[in-house]
C-alpha cells in the first residue's frame, strides 16, 4: 500500500466527538496503524490529534473525480460545478500548495464537500485491494 504520511486530509465537519476540536480543517497525516484504526494528524495551528480513518476525509483519486464531475456533475448547481472543476484542475498540478487550495475550495459548501471527498477508510480499502490484486496476478504469472 502506497505510504500516507504527509497526505492531506480534512476532518469531517459532522465530526461530534473530535478530540483536536478541528471539525472541517485540513491537516496533514502523520502517522496511521492500520490495525488500530489509528490516524495521528496534525493542523496548521501545530494542534495534533488521533482519529479514525472514518472521521477523515481526502480527495478522490484525480481521474476518478474528473470522470465524477463528467458523469454526475450537473447534480451540483452551477457555482458547485465550477468550484468542483477548479478544485480538480488544482490537485492535478501536484503542488503541496495547489493540493492545500483544492482541499480549501471544496470546504466551500456541503454539497462540493460530499461530492469530491472519500473518507480515508475507503481510500485505505480500495489500497488494501489493490495491493491483494497485484500479489494474486504475480502468484498466477500474469
Amino acid at each position: 500500500m502506497e505510504d500516507l504520511n504527509g497526505e492531506m486530509v480534512i476532518v469531517h465537519p459532522k465530526l461530534i466527538n473530535d478530540p483536536a476540536h478541528s471539525q472541517g480543517n485540513i491537516g496533514i497525516l502523520t502517522k496511521i496503524d492500520i490495525p488500530q484504526d489509528e490516524v495521528h494528524v496534525r493542523f496548521a495551528n501545530g494542534v495534533a490529534g488521533i482519529y479514525s480513518s472514518d472521521a477523515l476525509l481526502t480527495m478522490k483519486d484525480p481521474t476518478q473525480f474528473y470522470r465524477d464531475i463528467v458523469s454526475q456533475g450537473s447534480n451540483l448547481s452551477v457555482q458547485d460545478q465550477k468550484t468542483v472543476l477548479r478544485a480538480n484542475m488544482f490537485q492535478g498540478s501536484g503542488t503541496v500548495k495547489a493540493m492545500m487550495d483544492a482541499m480549501d475550495m471544496i470546504r466551500s459548501s456541503e454539497d462540493t464537500l460530499t461530492f469530491s471527498t472519500i473518507t480515508l477508510q475507503e481510500k485505505i480499502a480500495v489500497a488494501l485491494k489493490q495491493d491483494q490484486e497485484k500479489t494474486t496476478s504475480i502468484g498466477r504469472g500474469i
